[in-house]
């Protein structure tokens, strides 16, 4: 039996506006003028997975004059309603279901994730969902692989994600089949630009047998 795991934000998902027009939009819509937002993304970043809202923690610590709670709120409505699944996710989930178990591993907030993938109607497809907000672990550290792996028992793991040396690299390191997505490339690391391209790579390396559109 094979699982396969995927990321979720630059691989499942992608967003229709930036993440600058999502915050400035956020700030907006509470009356705040926008202003600082590398600020408030080195600090959402250096407190990830270490409090429970880093979304309120970070613009906190910066200079914005704004009530924390309800930024955070906002800000991740905001994401929420400006995300789409990428081209051809529904259909290679569809082909796989039923011929592997299916999972998510996603570095983030767990209200934040699960509401994209509720938004993107691509929840149902999946046998689990590993967010590193639940687990108190995130990508690249070993444990969250291992966390993944007792979720869902396998003979072999695939990890599809759009970062490798976050992502891809510590999967591989811990003994799963990786697969990078999008426009970045790798000598040693299979990669594809569309998820069209999954199925085949997963063939040819004898994985998930019977993944491929007839």
């Amino acid at each position: 039996m094979t699982t396969i795991y995927f990321d979720l934000d630059g691989t499942l998902i992608e967003y229709d506006s930036s993440f600058t027009e999502i915050y400035d939009a956020t700030l907006r819509e509470l009356g705040v003028i926008p202003h600082s937002e590398s600020e408030y993304g080195e600090v959402f970043f250096d407190v990830l997975g270490t409090v429970d809202d880093p979304f309120a923690t970070a613009i906190a610590r910066t200079s914005v004059d704004v009530d924390p709670t309800a930024f955070s709120e906002m800000l991740v409505a905001k994401e929420i309603e400006n995300v789409s699944a990428r081209t051809g996710a529904h259909t290679l989930l569809e082909s796989l279901s039923g011929t592997c178990s299916l999972g998510v591993l996603t570095n983030g907030v767990s209200r934040a994730q699960r509401g994209k993938l509720h938004a993107t109607e691509l929840t149902d497809y999946f046998d689990s969902v590993i967010v590193s907000g639940e687990v108190g672990v995130r990508k690249p550290e070993t444990n969250i692989y291992r966390i993944a792996e007792r979720r869902l028992p396998a003979n072999e793991y695939v990890f599809v994600a759009d970062d490798l040396d976050r992502d891809v690299r510590p999967a591989i390191e811990c003994g799963w089949y990786g697969i990078l997505f999008g426009d970045e490339t790798s000598d040693d690391v299979p990669s594809v630009q569309q998820f069209d391209e999954i199925p085949h790579v997963l063939d040819q390396k004898d994985v998930c047998s019977g993944s491929s559109p007839s």
